[in-house]
């Protein structure tokens, strides 16, 4: 019996489908049950693997170890859309930021609104974001770009 070559590599294009679907469902379950992992002072405490049976450090994550002020505009950097005050919550927290204060969510609320007096971020309807980076200008100090009188030059 010949092996049909387009055959297999068709079924195998399949099943790669197939399996980037199943992956995809895999990471969508990940933060929302690091969320309600965090809500759960029981199991926050004492988080174990299934795999090995070992406990895993409740800290591990890209805003792990991170205050409020570092952490939202680093969350902010990669949002495509402003995001409301909840959504950073939850963003924060599924991804291992901690606090200590006793409100969390006000903490991140205050947080939020600190930055937008310090001019970081826009309030954009009930969303956030990051205020886009005022343009860079690139000044040439070649004379035959951009001419200094020598008389310029000893003014100031």
């Amino acid at each position: 019996m010949a092996l049909n070559y387009d055959e297999a590599i068709a079924e195998l294009r399949q099943e790669e489908k197939r399996l980037l679907a199943e992956l995809e469902q895999v990471r969508a379950a990940i933060p929302g049950l690091i969320i309600l992992r965090n809500r759960n002072p029981v199991a926050r405490a004492v988080s174990v693997d299934a795999a090995t049976a070992k406990p895993t450090l409740p800290d591990i994550g890209r805003f792990a170890g991170m205050g409020a002020t570092q952490a939202i505009p680093e969350l902010l950097k990669g949002a495509s859309v402003p995001m409301t005050t909840k959504e950073v919550f939850d963003a924060l927290q599924a991804d291992g930021w901690t606090t200590k204060a006793k409100r969390p969510a006000g903490a991140v609320s205050a947080t939020l609104q600190q930055l937008s007096e310090r001019k970081i971020l826009d309030k954009v309807g009930e969303g956030w974001r990051l205020k886009p980076a005022a343009p860079r200008v690139r000044l040439s100090l070649n004379p035959q770009t951009f001419p200094i009188e020598h008389s310029q030059l000893s003014e100031q």
